[in-house]
């Protein structure tokens, strides 16, 4: 079944969205950029230099109206990192469906994490999203005072046995 998904973009030349075969993700791209370590950008609208450790929000150009019951899970592309030294602050970014207005534009926070000065491109491919439904509205909450599962162990037990 295919549902549809209104995509207002931000500008004329902001790069469209595309389906392709070579993955399930979508990629997103640098738009614009608005803040760099929390001050507003200036100068060349085309690219901008992060420092290292520098934080800079970038717009990614696309406000969307995602049918209820969904969401999307926004990622860094496998390469930012490696390629770029960038992480996605978040790590993985959640746009649940009421984020869905005319201005909702979806922005995204990236930190330099390497020792040298970074260079962005506007329209650079730097996350990828899927949508994919929410089902916690199928659930209900049940109070109880004892959970008759055995404990794994507690918070931090990555590697016990």
């Amino acid at each position: 079944m295919n549902k549809t998904v209104k995509v207002k973009y931000e500008r004329p030349d902001t790069q469209r969205l595309k389906i392709t075969e070579k993955g399930d993700l979508i990629d997103l791209c640098i738009d614009s950029f608005i803040l760099v370590n929390g001050l507003p950008v200036y100068g060349n609208p085309e690219e901008h230099e992060v420092l290292p450790g520098g934080v800079i929000t970038v717009s990614l150009g696309v406000a969307m109206e995602i049918p209820n019951g969904y969401r999307a899970n926004v990622y860094p592309r496998s390469s930012l990192f490696s390629k770029l030294g960038l992480t996605l602050t978040n790590s993985v970014g959640i746009i649940d469906n009421s984020y869905k207005g005319n201005e909702d534009y979806w922005l995204a926070v990236l930190k330099n994490d390497s020792r040298k000065y970074i260079t962005l491109k506007r329209h650079m491919r730097v996350l990828q999203f899927e949508i994919v439904p929410v089902l916690t509205k199928e659930f209900s909450f049940e109070e109880v005072t004892v959970l008759e599962t055995k404990d794994r162990g507690g918070y931090g037990s990555t590697g016990l046995y």
